[in-house]
């Protein structure tokens, strides 16, 4: 795990992850997420995470569209050693 809490194996392995969540997985992860008011993310996990949520918010049909909002609007700030100092397309302050 690193200091942003991406998790993965040695060759990025995700096979950790819980793909199909029930309902009460869903219920405790969206009261765990609620008071968050600041995402942190590393370089590396922005752009699949950015692309995944924000590709689930031109889906308000979809059961992720509320959590895939709060994820999108909250704001961001990103840790890298190779981006300027930038507010990125969705608020995300470079660091």
């Amino acid at each position: 795990m690193s200091v942003d809490s991406y998790i993965a194996g040695p060759n990025g392995e995700m096979d950790w992850m819980v793909w199909n969540w029930d309902d009460k997985l869903k219920n405790y992860v969206f009261k765990l997420t609620e008071p968050v008011d600041t995402i942190i993310l590393g370089r590396k996990m922005t752009n699949g995470f950015v692309s995944y949520w924000s590709d689930m918010m031109t889906k308000p049909n979809d059961p992720r569209y509320a959590f895939a909002k709060k994820m999108i609007e909250t704001p961001k700030v990103v840790f890298t050693k190779t981006q300027k100092i930038a507010v990125g397309k969705y608020g995300y302050r470079y660091w």
